[in-house]
């Protein structure tokens, strides 16, 4: 019977450690989502011609593309400061410009 009740704690141990690992992948993939909101997506837009942006989370890499060559380094730096401030800063950040015409 003790052998019993230890194997059953053991098996609802293991069972917890997975369940809270499985909820701090989640709770990072949520962290980037927040990241990447239509009104962060907005103002960049207006500040600098932001016309796509996209995150991958296995990758740990965020990919925005805007219209001119100009804006780059400064949209670097903005894309920057947003994933520092919100703990994200192991993320590389990947400016692309394209040439759209108008």
């Amino acid at each position: 019977m003790k052998k019993v009740i230890g194997f059953g704690f053991l098996l609802v141990m293991i069972l917890v450690i997975f369940i809270q690992s499985e909820m701090k992948s989640s709770v990072k993939e949520l962290g980037i989502e927040e990241v990447l909101n239509d009104s962060l997506f907005d103002e960049a837009a207006t500040k600098f011609g932001l016309h796509a942006m996209g995150g991958a989370i296995e990758e740990r890499t965020l990919t925005v593309r805007i219209d001119t060559i100009q804006h780059k380094e400064d949209t670097y730096n903005f894309f920057k400061e947003q994933l520092d401030s919100s703990g994200m800063a192991g993320y590389k950040i990947e400016v692309f410009v394209d040439q759209l015409d108008s």
